[in-house]
């Protein structure tokens, strides 16, 4: 008799087991399905770093190029870029369009350059706005004679799967070996 009462325990307290075994089981998935997920947003922001380095290095192959059609073609309409420069001693401000600072740069003579970058950071929010911060010195168009530094900063919109700039900005700053 005690063994049939025991069993009959045993028996109403199998649905709660059933039920912790659930549990564990439900939660267990939950912790793979939760890293799996971020697995696919770690690839896809590496994804999306990458072409936006790609984008930014186009960009500052054209703009020392002096193509300012494949330029132009990077930007979002009303666009707009602004710059700090420091020349001969003395400091600048200017912002403008980018309609603007295409009419600027094709007036230009002979002012072909190179502007590889050191470093990057990068913040990008839901796949579609990215700030960039690109730290880089430019060099005469052999890539031989360093000449500034500068420190880039864009924001870009991705648009159809095509990262576009909405501004760029940069200060710029002469060598201490130019400058002496």
């Amino acid at each position: 008799m005690r063994l049939i009462t025991q069993q009959k325990k045993w028996i109403r307290n199998l649905p709660l087991a059933f039920s912790f075994m659930a549990l564990m089981v439900a939660s267990h998935s939950v912790l793979i399905a939760g890293e799996a997920t971020q697995a696919v947003i770690d690839k896809a922001q590496q994804n999306h770093e990458a072409q936006l380095k790609l984008t930014i290095e186009k960009f500052l192959e054209a703009l020392g190029n002096d193509d300012t059609d494949a330029v132009r073609a990077m930007y979002l309409p009303h666009a707009s870029v602004g710059f700090f420069r420091k020349a001969d001693g003395k400091e600048s401000v200017k912002t403008m369009s980018i309609e603007q600072y295409i009419e600027q740069r094709r007036s230009r003579v002979n002012s072909k350059f190179t502007e590889p970058v050191q470093e990057y950071e990068i913040n990008i929010s839901q796949g579609k706005l990215a700030f960039v911060r690109a730290n880089a010195t430019i060099y005469d168009h052999k890539g031989e004679i360093p000449s500034h530094h500068t420190q880039d900063f864009f924001v870009l919109m991705n648009v159809d799967g095509v990262w576009k700039f909405l501004s760029a900005s940069y200060t710029s700053s002469p060598l201490k070996s130019v400058t002496q």
